[in-house]
């Protein structure tokens, strides 16, 4: 593409403020950096436009993105100098050790193929060992198609391994490099950093996920393995305690064959039943060679804090650390508070606080106008698992939820599947009277902090009427009304302040371009 092309294509690309959605970041395969279609450096512009849109100040020179030898740190030095971020040491650094371990990446990348490659032709060769050593064997004169007795079959495979090691040697597995595990203040830049690296890693086998998406994805996929399984097996009559048995190893075995890397955003640990299961499913993920890449607001240590049962759950936090190096983003600044400083105006049309009849009037004239005055009725959607979901009042990709709704006690209660369904089937969400977020709502708090996670993470509109502003609207502690902890007061803490910073962001007016 000629100079003047392309400058034309970033002009286009100014006025039209396009955004590209995070779920389309993980899935798409496109090259960011090569010149060869108008479509893919359309893509690439408005990538980086979501990515900066947080911190941008000016206009992104798009020509020095062009090159298809970047690495995180070259990017994030070229954000600087376009004066599109700040400098800020800690991000820096995190941007090199990332760098460092795309070009480890690179390497294991080859190597894993060809390791992959000659495990294909090992394998043959042995299979073709066992093969004609059952052949020999010829018990009823039926060569090959009777039943050995298990001791026969251990003894033939042993022996037909040994039989290929002389013949031809066994590949190695590669050294598999050590992820990342980034951890900090809200609002720091840890995301952002991530996904540059994400993009600007040139490897084939790559996911990104929040992590709730992720953790629903592996139990959606475990209960379709047992399914499948009853369905070809039928029910075992005893207990099978063997890998090929396992829906946890099985799951984990298919995951690491589609990712060489896995990037995850938001790693938090909060249910029992995740947390009992992250030790067998991570260990055969890791085992298998895929390399992790996660950013949090809570340290590792921390993670699961108080929870039931964590003495079970602690083996995992030794295999985390293990497997990806933590880092401490050492920083307190919020770039999104910041950001949304100056904004208040602007705020009010999508923040619309205090309660009240004036409020509800106005957000009732909102949804009119965003909706052209469309019929409003009720409409059943998906969700994981097979379950169905109810929404009274939806217009086309817009829907209208009261607080208690969306996130009170009613049973049963929303949760990650239901909140991501929602982002999927509507593009446009309101949530009318949401409270002050503390002690005697902790539960809702933290349903409304899951919702909250997974709008931002699909750049969804939202529009919300709240007792109180964004920033005061949650309490600075939340306790159980025994005072005991939470699972887990710090680290829900944190996530309150969290959905806080990502409210404030969410109020800039290019949020939704």
């Amino acid at each position: 593409m000629s100079s003047t092309g392309f400058s034309g294509l970033r002009a286009f690309a100014r006025r039209a403020s396009l955004g590209i959605r995070p779920e389309n970041i993980g899935i798409m395969r496109t090259s960011l950096y090569k010149h060869s279609s108008s479509s893919q450096q359309t893509q690439f512009i408005d990538l980086f436009r979501f990515h900066l849109r947080a911190f941008s100040s000016e206009n992104v020179n798009f020509d020095n993105y062009t090159n298809n030898h970047l690495s995180a740190l070259d990017l994030y030095k070229l954000c600087v100098a376009e004066k599109d971020i700040r400098i800020d040491p800690a991000q820096e650094l995190v941007a090199k050790k990332l760098s460092k371990l795309q070009k480890q990446l690179n390497v294991y990348d080859r190597a894993l193929k060809a390791y992959k490659e000659k495990l294909i032709s090992w394998g043959k060769v042995k299979s073709e060992k066992i093969k004609q050593a059952k052949m020999r064997q010829d018990m009823n004169g039926k060569s090959g198609e009777h039943l050995l007795p298990v001791e026969v079959e251990e003894k033939i495979e042993k022996e037909a391994e040994i039989e290929t090691w002389k013949e031809l040697e066994k590949p190695l597995k590669p050294l598999v490099p050590r992820g990342m595990y980034i951890y900090g203040n809200v609002g720091t830049g840890k995301t952002v950093l991530m996904d540059m690296f994400f993009q600007t890693t040139t490897i084939g086998l790559k996911r990104r996920f929040h992590f709730h998406e992720f953790m629903i994805e592996v139990h959606r996929r475990i209960h379709e393995w047992k399914l499948e399984r009853i369905r070809t097996k039928g029910r075992d009559l005893h207990i099978d305690l063997s890998s090929e048995a396992d829906a946890i190893v099985q799951v984990a075995r298919m995951v690491a064959a589609e990712s060489t890397l896995l990037a995850f955003d938001e790693f938090v640990v909060t249910d029992c039943a995740d947390a009992l299961m992250m030790k067998k499913f991570f260990d055969e993920l890791f085992s298998q060679g895929t390399v992790v890449v996660a950013t949090s607001n809570t340290r590792p240590d921390d993670l699961y804090l108080q929870g039931l049962n964590r003495h079970y759950f602690l083996p995992f936090i030794d295999t985390l650390k293990h497997f990806c190096k933590p880092h401490d983003m050492d920083t307190e600044f919020d770039y999104r508070l910041e950001k949304a400083k100056g904004l208040k105006c602007l705020a009010k049309q999508r923040y619309i606080f205090p309660l009240g009849k004036q409020t509800e009037e106005k957000m009732e004239e909102i949804f009119s106008e965003v909706t052209d005055y469309e019929l409003v009725e009720p409409k059943t959607i998906k969700v994981a698992f097979g379950r169905t979901l109810k929404v009274e009042r939806v217009t086309g990709r817009a829907a209208m939820f009261d607080f208690q709704e969306l996130c009170g006690g009613k049973l049963p209660a929303f949760g990650p599947a239901d909140f991501q369904a929602v982002c999927d089937n509507f593009d446009t969400i309101f949530v009318q009277n949401v409270p002050i977020l503390g002690e005697e709502n902790h539960d809702e708090a933290r349903r409304f902090v899951t919702f909250i996670d997974q709008v931002y993470d699909r750049r969804r509109n939202l529009y919300i009427s709240a007792a109180t502003s964004f920033e005061d609207l949650c309490t600075k502690s939340v306790c159980d009304p025994d005072g005991a902890q939470l699972l887990s007061v710090k680290e829900l803490n944190m996530a309150m302040k969290r959905m806080s910073s990502r409210l404030a962001e969410m109020q800039n007016p290019s949020w939704t371009e």
